[in-house]
């Protein structure tokens, strides 16, 4: 029905929208984020 379209929908905008909302947080770089973003994923690695 139209809730099924409706998460279906909103599913795939999650799915689309998150690769570039990274990329934006990783560009702007907002205060601090961008140090302990950088900090975790050395320790990732």
């Amino acid at each position: 029905g139209l809730w099924n379209l409706a998460s279906l929908f909103s599913n795939l905008c999650l799915f689309v929208l998150m690769p570039f909302a990274f990329f934006f947080l990783e560009s702007e770089g907002f205060a601090g984020l961008k140090k302990e973003g950088k900090m975790s994923r050395q320790n990732l690695v």
